[in-house]
């Protein structure tokens, strides 16, 4: 689907506002996760908002963030299954790829355009 520039300027507006507010909540769940990894409710939030965030990256064709935003939502989908216990190292590897998303949503909401970073795929194999 083809969008004006008008259309793709409001599109990216809200985009931005609710990827800082899914990546804000990402953050603060994740140091709640690490002090109590088995916390299944948390487990829960997380892995929604990585759901949101992939959808809404692919909306508009930020594919690199929805790739990890994948790759983190399939991590918690296995904890929230019971097939992956939550130790500091998979929450450190999703720590920092927030990190890495929230940097490439700020860099290609600017261009108005997606922004490939040279780190992507340390990130995607971390997650891995």
């Amino acid at each position: 689907m083809e969008f004006s520039q008008e259309e793709f300027d409001e599109i990216l507006s809200i985009f931005s506002e609710e990827s800082d507010e899914i990546v804000h909540r990402l953050n603060n769940n994740i140091l709640a996760l690490e002090k109590n990894p088995d916390n299944k409710d948390i487990i829960m939030e997380l892995f929604r908002d990585a759901h949101s965030l992939k959808g809404a990256a692919r909306m508009i064709g930020f594919n690199d963030i929805q790739a990890i935003a994948h790759k983190i939502e399939d991590i918690l989908g296995l904890a929230k299954d019971g097939k992956l216990l939550i130790s500091s190292e998979v929450t450190d590897a999703i720590y920092k790829s927030i990190d890495f998303v929230n940097m490439s949503i700020q860099l290609s909401v600017k261009a108005k355009k997606e922004v490939k970073l040279s780190d992507f795929g340390k990130f995607i194999g971390e997650l891995d």
